[in-house]
């Protein structure tokens, strides 16, 4: 885990939470979490992400949210990580307000990461609303 880094942002800030240098990074803005993810996911990264979740669970136990933030081309979720996401769902949809999955890119690889995203959903059909997004903006907007 990286050494946790401030950055203001209006009166709250952006703090890292962790990172693996190009594979992913999570960061916190109040009870939001902002996950960055510039390749495919993969089993090991989504169990450093589930121990982010939990501390958030713990620290927001009204709720909090998540945004998903997948680059262009990223790379399809490995078996391990689809599963490694469905359980996290399963685990953390009390604790979870709204999740936003924002894919950055067009075409059949957006088209074939919903369908993947769509299909672990349905294993993980928890109490939290969540929205596929091809603009960080419009996510921005909708998540509380």
């Amino acid at each position: 885990m990286n050494p946790r880094a401030k950055q203001p942002v209006g009166k709250a800030s952006l703090e890292l939470l962790d990172s693996e240098p190009g594979a992913y990074a999570v960061y916190a803005w109040s009870n939001t979490t902002i996950v960055i993810w510039p390749r495919q996911a993969v089993g090991a990264t989504v169990d450093r992400l589930a121990r982010v979740t939990a501390t958030k669970a713990r620290d927001f136990p009204d709720g909090f949210s998540n945004i998903h933030v997948v680059k262009n081309g990223a790379g399809m979720p490995s078996p391990e990580a689809k599963a490694g996401f469905v359980r996290l769902m399963n685990q953390a949809g009390n604790s979870l307000a709204c999740v936003a999955t924002v894919l950055l890119g067009t075409g059949f690889w957006v088209s074939a990461l919903q369908s993947v995203i769509t299909g672990m959903r349905v294993l993980a059909p928890g109490q939290f609303e969540h929205r596929l997004f091809t603009k960080s903006e419009a996510a921005a907007t909708w998540v509380p």
